[in-house]
């Protein structure tokens, strides 16, 4: 934690108010970029600036894990060509996913863990297969 006490030996001292709004608390610093009294209060301002951010990322991950889940339950059950609404009524969220690849054979492909879910060549439904280590 930061000193509260000035030095008057050291006359660069600068004196600020801590930005964390439940602290408020004055403290003293040569860093002219400080803008909290202590390290734990720079956390819980990130966290507060950050609110939604962290809110929608927690979320987003766990609809990808339910969405992977839901994969391994079909590919396991041998549903490995469905379609979008059957997709749905899984409770699959096909908004949450990582980012496009390409299949070996050239159609689009989202990874979910150890799953991969291909379009269709008809682009009706998907196939789900079992992604392999290269």
């Amino acid at each position: 934690m930061r000193s509260y006490k000035p030095f008057p030996e050291n006359l660069d001292m600068i004196t600020k108010k801590c930005a964390y709004n439940k602290c408020g608390r004055t403290f003293y610093t040569n860093n002219p970029k400080a803008n909290v009294c202590c390290d734990n209060h720079r956390s819980k301002l990130f966290r507060e600036l950050n609110k939604e951010k962290i809110e929608y990322m927690a979320k987003w991950k766990r609809v990808f894990a339910n969405n992977a889940r839901i994969l391994k339950r079909l590919y396991n059950n041998k549903f490995t060509n469905v379609n979008t609404s059957e997709l749905t009524i899984a409770d699959f969220d096909l908004s949450v996913r990582d980012a496009q690849k390409e299949s070996e054979d050239g159609r689009d492909c989202f990874q979910y863990f150890d799953y991969l879910l291909i379009k269709s060549k008809d682009n009706n439904g998907f196939e789900i297969r079992k992604a392999t280590a290269k």
